[in-house]
């Protein structure tokens, strides 16, 4: 996965743009293992993984993905993701 560096208000937009939806251990789970077997760049990506998460739809692993990435992106320019964003 490759990180670019976002400011933190483009982080902030990002996420409170997206639906967070609950997932399961279980959910996640089946989630990082088709992420890991489904390459980037195939454009039916997220659809295959929904398939395999039978309780989410397309949209909500797309999110579910987006969410992560920016909170990888969080940690790597040094904010923690689990605090609320200082306005």
């Amino acid at each position: 996965m490759k990180l670019s560096v976002m400011n933190p208000d483009e982080v902030t937009a990002v996420v409170e743009s997206r639906d967070v939806s609950v997932w399961t251990p279980q959910e996640n789970a089946t989630f990082e293992k088709q992420l890991s077997l489904i390459t980037e760049g195939d454009p039916e990506r997220w659809s295959k993984i929904s398939d395999k998460v039978s309780t989410k739809t397309e949209g909500e692993v797309r999110a579910h993905f987006e969410r992560l990435f920016v909170d990888a992106i969080k940690i790597e320019i040094g904010i923690d993701p689990t605090q609320a964003p200082i306005r």
